[in-house]
């Protein structure tokens, strides 16, 4: 036939371009709708800001494990480093555990979840930097 096909894009299909700007349309809609569609617009504007942020998370992730990890691997002892694997082991399975609880506050958009989901991030990337000044001071 000749009509054309729509297949929907599932969330993990888009750039981060793409859901920065299906974000920007549905707030933008948002303005001129109902109540009821104002609450469905609001859902669908924070689930693409909070796919986006994850992605980005996810890029940033390896540089703020660096910024922590190198302190703790430098002060940990030949003896010690099954020690350090186990703490990085699970600095890792923190993050991913809290980006995965983020993920189910994206019902409850008063609570940001686009923007809660950088906070282990922020939190490494402070830690970094005082390890390696108490490091510095030994």
């Amino acid at each position: 036939t000749g009509e054309k096909e729509t297949v929907s894009k599932k969330m993990a299909d888009y750039t981060v371009m793409e859901l920065i700007a299906k974000a920007n349309h549905f707030s933008s809609m948002m303005a001129t709708a109902s109540p009821m569609l104002k609450r469905d617009l609001l859902r669908r504007v924070i689930m693409s800001r909070t796919e986006a942020s994850e992605r980005l998370v996810f890029t940033f992730c390896a540089l703020a494990f660096v910024m922590v990890g190198m302190p703790l691997g430098v002060t940990t002892h030949r003896g010690e480093t099954s020690i350090g694997g186990a703490i990085s082991l699970a600095l890792v399975g923190l993050n991913y555990a809290f980006i995965i609880c983020v993920e189910a506050f994206q019902s409850n958009p008063q609570l940001r979840p686009d923007l809660l989901v950088w906070i282990p991030n922020i939190v490494f990337a402070v830690l970094g930097p005082v390890l390696i000044y108490r490091l510095g001071r030994r």
